[in-house]
């Protein structure tokens, strides 16, 4: 298992683990507030590391701009499923964790401000010679925010469900 395999592994079981001290701290919200300040910022350090700083810089730029390419390929290529996975599980994370450290927030905002901290990456690839800067790992980037802020709503959901049957 190579490092970024790994890395993504431990963000999956910590967006695992949100649930669980969501609900462990529920009867104390500024712990609970806090530990989630602290878990985003743990969260975004992580993903810049696997994103940009972990990353051998190449001679060349190399950017895909044809979208969906690498989902095409992924029929018959298990690396690019694998890698199509791992851009989904690395922020699925980032949706959850904005939007309950924001809960004002729309949920079509925190997906925007997914798709742009991907953008961000990406440029930041491109312009530093880090990797291969495509638009399917925007498209991927954004639907893992987007499924983070589903899991946010369905445990806010379950949350209440469960407050009103005490």
């Amino acid at each position: 298992m190579d490092k970024v395999t790994a890395y993504s592994f431990l963000i999956l079981a910590m967006m695992l683990a949100l649930p669980v001290i969501s609900h462990m701290l529920r009867k104390r919200p500024v712990m609970l507030k806090y530990t989630n300040y602290i878990i985003l910022a743990a969260y975004l350090a992580a993903n810049m590391y696997l994103t940009i700083l972990s990353r051998p810089t190449r001679i060349y730029h190399h950017m895909e701009l044809m979208p969906f390419w690498s989902y095409v390929g992924a029929l018959k290529r298990a690396e690019l499923r694998e890698e199509i996975l791992l851009n989904i599980i690395l922020y699925i994370p980032f949706g959850y964790l904005v939007h309950y450290a924001f809960p004002k927030l729309k949920w079509w905002t925190v997906v925007c401000m997914g798709f742009l901290l991907s953008a961000f990456t990406e440029t930041v690839q491109l312009f530093f010679k880090l990797g291969l800067c495509e638009v399917d790992d925007l498209i991927s980037n954004t639907l893992g925010t987007l499924v983070g802020v589903g899991l946010y709503k369905g445990y806010k959901r379950l949350a209440a469900e469960s407050a009103e049957g005490a």
